[in-house]
């Protein structure tokens, strides 16, 4: 009976030992790579066989996050791909004009960055790219007809708001009169903007010292426009799903004690200027503390972007090394280690796919650097193998994806022993 538990005992700790390396890191993820269709063209065979992890990122041009996550794009590419249509279609059939492209976003991808923009014809998305490898690099342009990734595409600059409908109440003449106030500014443009609309108003940041008080509003309208062809460049460019132009301010209740003071909107520069007796020291230090205090989450957001990034990046390197075939790699350079052929690379960097560990733990055993590395191209990028003197602790560099492995025989044939 004892026997029996202790091998019972030994199948757990076999099957748990399975789903981890050494030092608790992650083991590649199986993933199944998918059918492509060979018939597709270039640019739909690329999308159709992106993984999840391979799109890290989709900006807007001038860099912000787009509203669309990475996932909602990895998928909305993968179907997309099969919708393929000519250009003679896109333009003749369905309306689609160059100068009429409206919402763009920039998605990244392994080896290359696509830019897909759509205008006001209906599902029609084009998709570019200067290189769907690293070992070529050739302008191509696609043309798909897929109302998925089209949603995407147009609502890329529609962000999320909410209306505090108790707040906007205690406030509500001299929001509504702030808003009247923006339509007027642009009582002569040409796009005939002939409304604004409240998207959102809520309470973001509170700042308080003693009896002085400042609760801080983000406020959300919308300019709506009779001839939106006829905008500026400039708001050509910020238009939203809805073709109105957002505009984003901030509106600051002063309370002293108990009192209100007064609605404070800061102007386009971001300055604050009161209409009644302020104590300026004070509102200094405020807006020194609202400096540091990332009201539109944007600091936040983008640190946990990079992360995500950093995390996505890393688990493309660990899946493509444990996957590598010697077919795989060209321009293989092995002038500062051992002599090895593309098969024995492959083999080590299969076989070291169950041995890979922290940062943390290849920083704790000793690794600094290296003095042995190979490097290869893959059609993802260039890959970068070293290893320095700590025993059997290897780095693997693929694109901006880095991982570890504790592995004697990959250590072994990169210091030729």
């Amino acid at each position: 009976m004892r026997k029996k538990g202790i091998a019972l005992l030994a199948a757990l700790l076999l099957a748990l030992l399975a789903g981890c390396g050494a030092n608790g890191a992650a083991q590649p993820e199986q993933i199944d790579e998918p059918a492509v269709d060979p018939n597709l063209s270039p640019t739909a065979a690329f999308m159709a066989a992106l993984q999840e992890d391979e799109v890290t990122k989709v900006a807007l041009c001038g860099g912000q996050l787009a509203a669309a996550s990475p996932e909602q794009m990895w998928k909305a590419l993968n179907n997309a791909a099969t919708h393929e249509i000519t250009e003679s279609e896109a333009c003749y059939d369905l309306g689609y004009s160059v100068s009429g492209c409206q919402w763009e976003v920039t998605v990244s991808v392994p080896a290359d960055v696509l830019r897909l923009s759509c205008g006001l014809a209906e599902n029609v998305v084009v998709v570019q790219s200067e290189r769907l490898s690293a070992r070529e690099s050739c302008q191509r342009t696609a043309y798909f007809n897929d109302s998925d990734l089209y949603e995407l595409v147009r609502c890329s600059r529609d962000i999320s708001t909410r209306i505090d409908q108790s707040a906007y109440e205690t406030f509500q003449s001299q929001v509504d009169e702030k808003l009247q106030a923006l339509l007027a500014e642009r009582a002569d443009d040409p796009a005939g903007y002939d409304g604004c609309v409240l998207t959102g108003f809520a309470q973001v940041w509170q700042y308080e010292t003693g009896e002085n008080r400042a609760d801080w509003y983000r406020l959300d309208d919308a300019l709506t426009m009779r001839e939106p062809e006829k905008a500026s460049p400039v708001d050509m460019l910020a238009l939203d799903s809805q073709m109105r132009l957002p505009i984003r301010e901030y509106a600051v209740a002063r309370y002293q004690g108990d009192t209100l003071l007064g609605l404070v909107f800061l102007d386009s520069t971001g300055e604050y200027h009161a209409d009644f007796p302020e104590d300026r020291q004070w509102v200094t230090e405020m807006l020194s503390a609202v400096e540091q205090a990332d009201l539109d989450g944007s600091k936040q957001r983008q640190e946990a972007q990079r992360q995500e990034e950093q995390r996505k990046y890393d688990a493309m390197a660990l899946r493509l090394m444990a996957a590598l075939q010697p077919e795989d790699i060209y321009d293989l350079n092995t002038a500062s280690a051992a002599d090895v052929t593309a098969e024995q690379l492959a083999a080590a960097l299969n076989g070291a796919a169950e041995h890979n560990i922290s940062q943390e733990a290849a920083l704790a055993a000793g690794y600094d650097g290296a003095d042995r590395y190979v490097t290869f191209l893959l059609d993802q990028g260039e890959v970068y193998v070293s290893a320095g003197e700590p025993q059997n602790i290897v780095q693997v560099m693929v694109g901006l994806g880095t991982v570890y492995y504790q592995d004697a025989q990959l250590y072994a044939l990169l210091r030729g022993r």
